[in-house]
């Protein structure tokens, strides 16, 4: 119990940069920390991106966090290790989705995770809280993937253009034009939805 209470003290109190320290330094029981801090976060990012599918999300947390292990000695301390590790997470979800389509696997959805749905009245105006959660759903598997992305991470990870930018490796420009364009095409889909749901 001790040792719980020690190693939830140091995740809140050690900086990314400090935790990855350690890791260099061969203390590998650092690495659990880094895991604990943002297992969750970068699972309720996948889980959208993919199309609300539970097992592929797990697949591609394992996988980021192998990536994460095997490149940590690129990381240079004093930068942005969050959007490192999101640019990561990004490119290894893109990659595992090519593989699946490239091996014609398919991954079936799962249930939504509501706690993706928090604050999203700037881009619906829906009162009916059952009918919103479901449109929502219905609005980010219908639109293009790399405007999934940045609505994800604009909207559900609160990222800045710049923090987007570095993530997608794209300008700041690109990510104001390709937002822009994710919240038409999120118009588009609801203006041809929205009368007929109840109805699908």
């Amino acid at each position: 119990m001790k040792h719980i209470q020690n190693t939830r003290q140091r995740v809140q109190t050690h900086t990314d940069d400090a935790i990855i320290i350690k890791i260099l330094e061969w203390k590998q029981e650092y690495f659990s920390e880094l895991v604990e801090r943002y297992a969750d976060k970068l699972g309720k990012y996948i889980f959208t991106l993919v199309n609300y599918d539970k097992q592929c999300t797990d697949d591609c947390l394992q996988e980021v966090f192998l990536k994460v292990w095997e490149k940590l000695p690129q990381y240079q301390i004093g930068t942005n290790f969050n959007a490192w590790i999101y640019r990561l997470t990004h490119n290894t979800v893109i990659n595992v989705l090519q593989q699946a389509s490239t091996k014609d696997q398919h991954y079936a959805g799962d249930d939504l995770n509501e706690t993706l749905l928090a604050d999203t009245e700037d881009i619906l105006d829906i009162a009916d809280e059952n009918f919103r959660k479901a449109l929502v759903k219905k609005m980010l598997t219908s639109i293009d993937e790399k405007y999934r992305a940045i609505i994800l991470l604009y909207y559900y990870e609160e990222k800045s253009y710049e923090e987007i930018a570095e993530i997608m490796q794209i300008s700041i420009n690109t990510v104001g034009t390709q937002l822009s364009r994710a919240k038409k095409q999120i118009q588009k889909q609801l203006n041809t939805d929205q009368s007929n749901f109840y109805f699908s």
